[in-house]
């Protein structure tokens, strides 16, 4: 379960779902072009006022990024079940395997702030000290904006990183089959 309605409401879903789907296609260094979205909608989210503000957030988020809804499915479900698909393209894609011996490792922005608001809105506590983390994971951003910028650097691999930066810079560095260097 990624999100609970009582914690996110339909604009923050709709953000959500496309900024994690757009920040791994920028982790390939790639440019989001086209998406899938398959709804489930349940009790809650069939809604006439819950579909409006998701489509209007979610068509918001697309034109940010420039990207095309080209298909995808709508159905009722018991849970609301949200599934998108996104396509992006890149002239010379990143990869987790192409790390060299002697790079070093870096990372564009803070690490978790996100699971520190999940751990917050688990357990109720809203208050202004973790406001900030709470918002990184309900509406959370990629890092889109930096492309332009990391493109002038000679990368050799990069990821998302999800699971936390030991996790997954040891997921790096197994790929490209070495090792981490502390």
């Amino acid at each position: 379960t990624h999100f609970l309605h009582n914690w996110s409401n339909a604009k923050q879903l709709a953000e959500k779902l496309i900024e994690v789907n757009v920040s791994d296609i920028t982790a390939s260094g790639g440019i989001p072009t086209i998406c899938f979205l398959n709804l489930g909608l349940s009790e809650v989210s069939k809604k006439d006022i819950w579909v409006k503000e998701f489509s209007q957030a979610f068509r918001n988020r697309l034109k940010f990024h420039k990207m095309q809804l080209v298909g995808g499915y709508t159905f009722y479900s018991k849970n609301t079940h949200l599934t998108l698909t996104a396509f992006g393209k890149t002239n010379q894609p990143w990869t987790r395997s192409g790390a060299l011996d002697g790079d070093y490792l870096y990372i564009t922005g803070s690490i978790g702030d996100s699971e520190l608001g999940l751990q917050c809105l688990k357990g109720k506590k809203r208050n202004s000290k973790f406001s900030a983390s709470i918002k990184k994971h309900l509406t959370p951003r990629s890092r889109a904006l930096l492309l332009p910028f990391l493109s002038n650097y000679p990368i050799h691999a990069c990821m998302d990183v999800t699971d936390g930066l030991i996790q997954d810079s040891e997921r790096l560095a197994i790929a490209s089959f070495g090792q981490i260097e502390i």
